[in-house]
């Protein structure tokens, strides 16, 4: 009777470790989907610098981990989330990042205060207040240039680094 019980006792405890290592890995497989689809970013992962010359963005650690792993499905997340006040910054800079600045001519200016169509102020108390009509219309201006088929901004061909370069490029893929 006690060897019996040992057995079953033994039995019962694998059942149990092997059900909690099961628990534990798919625990670990929808946290891993949740940060593929729903990344933990917003406004407070841009940090604004400025001199003479204006604002310039930086971005955090965690929004260049990202921007590293960021593909052509993750447009969709960035487009709806332009329109979410906590992370209009964010998703406008991955944009310009992973895109290239969005070549739309005379909806949007480069200025001092403007980053490619978001105004970000400066407040006495030192936080960065971003205009609300800014949200609508960067979503309209992504929206109509991401989904443009003859884009050359679209899959993060039309990053400009050099000019030259790109033409050099253009002119091979030509031949």
């Amino acid at each position: 009777m006690i060897h019996f019980r040992s057995v079953f006792l033994t039995l019962l405890m694998i059942l149990l470790v092997d059900n909690a290592a099961v628990v534990a890995d798919a625990e670990k497989k929808s946290e891993l989907e949740l940060k593929i689809t729903e990344p933990k970013l917003d406004n407070s992962d841009v940090e604004w610098e400025g001199n003479f010359f204006g604002f310039y963005p930086r971005i955090s650690r965690r929004a260049t981990r990202f921007a590293k792993q960021i593909s052509p499905e993750d447009k969709n997340w960035l487009l709806k989330n332009l329109k979410h006040k906590d992370r209009t910054a964010i998703c406008h800079l991955l944009l310009i990042e992973y895109w290239g600045p969005p070549a739309a001519e005379g909806e949007i200016k480069h200025s001092l205060s403007a980053w490619y169509g978001l105004t970000a102020e400066l407040q006495a108390s030192g936080e960065i207040r971003y205009d609300e009509a800014d949200r609508e219309k960067l979503f309209k201006l992504w929206t109509k240039v991401l989904s443009d088929p003859k884009n050359r901004f679209k899959h993060g061909k039309g990053v400009l680094l050099d000019p030259f370069k790109r033409k050099k490029k253009k002119q091979l893929d030509d031949q």
